[in-house]
């Protein structure tokens, strides 16, 4: 996971996010790279790309939004509605989650993927734990994303991350489901520090290890 930039999409400064995956059980693989352009003055996504490929299937996913519109358009023409005029994707509500403030035993149901049939994703904060990595040992924030995704998911995926429990909220463990190969851990592996400050915040690209 990445965050590079800043780079200009259609007319405003956006950050670049980008995530990715590579995954094998046995002789089956899969892959898949996401790439969020996002505004970070106002924390809408501005355009999401996503590649993924499985041992039975592979799908290519570019859409444009337009969050002043509240709408969005992909690269097969097909144009929709979304309920809100800050809108993410899914690699952009990771970074988002990073922003929230996480109680414990708290619920929300948020109203914020770009497509409306995907709403609400649920987050809820499951509690604190202290998990250890090759980056270093970190106390954590334990939460819990319930999202609707009738194509990866079959209907409702769940997706638990461990945020360190600090102002950078580093994705210290991820925990989802890979569509054939079952149950993904993902494991904070390095973090680097970039020289220099991206659009007046610091940001900390991150590299993470898994295992099914």
């Amino acid at each position: 996971m990445s965050v590079e930039g800043p780079v200009d999409i259609r007319g405003t400064c956006a950050l670049v996010l980008r995530s990715e995956v590579h995954a094998r059980v046995g002789f089956m693989k899969t892959s898949e790279r996401a790439e969020s352009w996002i505004d970070p003055t106002r924390m809408a996504t501005l355009r999401y790309a996503k590649r993924a490929r499985g041992p039975f299937s592979s799908a290519d996913e570019r859409v444009e939004l337009f969050p002043s519109d509240q709408r969005w358009e992909d690269q097969r023409g097909r144009v929709g509605e979304s309920p809100t005029t800050q809108p993410l994707d899914e690699l952009s509500f990771i970074y988002f989650l990073r922003t929230m403030t996480l109680d414990a035993d708290t619920i929300d149901s948020v109203v914020r993927h770009y497509d409306r049939d995907r709403n609400p994703v649920v987050v809820r904060v499951l509690g604190r734990d202290t998990i250890r990595t090759k980056a270093g040992t970190f106390a954590t924030v334990k939460v819990e994303m319930r999202v609707k995704d009738p194509q990866r998911y079959g209907g409702e995926g769940v997706i638990r991350l461990h945020l360190s429990d600090d102002a950078f909220r580093y994705p210290v463990r991820i925990e989802s489901t890979v569509p054939m190969l079952g149950r993904m851990v993902l494991t904070l592996d390095s973090i680097t520090t970039p020289s220099r400050s991206i659009v007046g915040q610091q940001h900390h690209p991150t590299r993470m290890s898994g295992e099914p």
